[in-house]
C-alpha cells in the first residue's frame, strides 16, 4: 500500500443513530463473514472503533484497510468510516498507462456500508446514513 493517491480515497460514510455504540459495533462486526477466505476481513478493535480490511483472490493480497469509529452521543450513537490504507491499479497498454486508476476494494467497501445503514435501520427507522464517495 503505497502512497499512491485516488479522486475517491477520502470517501466516507456517516451514520446516526438510536441505536448504543455496542449494538451498533455488533452489526459491524457481524459483516465480516466467517470464512476461511474472507474478501472482507475484521482485524481488530478497541474502544470506539473496528478496523477491517478488504482482500483480493484467497484472501492474501490486502487491498484497503478501513476503519469504522463508533461514538456515543446524547441520542445513540455516531458512526463515521474512513479509509485507512488503499492499494490503485490501472491498465496499460504496453508501459503506457490506459484509463483511470482503480481503487482496490472500494465496492466493498461502499457495500459494507450500505449493508450496515440496512441493518442499523432494520432496528431504528429513524437512523440517518450519508456516504461521500469523494470526501
Amino acid at each position: 500500500m503505497g502512497n499512491a493517491s485516488h479522486r475517491f480515497q477520502n470517501a466516507r460514510g456517516h451514520l446516526q443513530t438510536r441505536l448504543s455504540p455496542y449494538r451498533v459495533a455488533e452489526l459491524a462486526h457481524r459483516q465480516s463473514p466467517p470464512t476461511p477466505t474472507p474478501t472482507l476481513r475484521y482485524e481488530r478493535g478497541g474502544p470506539g472503533f473496528l478496523q477491517f480490511s478488504v482482500r483480493g483472490f484467497a484472501g492474501v493480497f490486502n487491498q484497503m484497510t478501513f476503519v469504522v469509529h463508533i461514538s456515543s452521543t446524547d441520542y445513540g450513537c455516531e458512526v463515521k468510516t474512513d479509509i485507512q490504507a488503499f492499494t490503485t491499479s490501472q491498465q496499460k497498454v504496453g508501459i503506457i498507462p490506459a484509463g483511470r486508476k482503480a481503487l482496490l476494494g472500494y465496492k466493498q467497501y461502499q457495500q459494507f456500508f450500505e449493508r450496515l445503514s440496512r441493518e442499523v435501520a432494520a432496528e431504528d427507522p429513524t437512523s440517518r446514513a450519508t456516504f461521500s464517495g469523494v470526501g
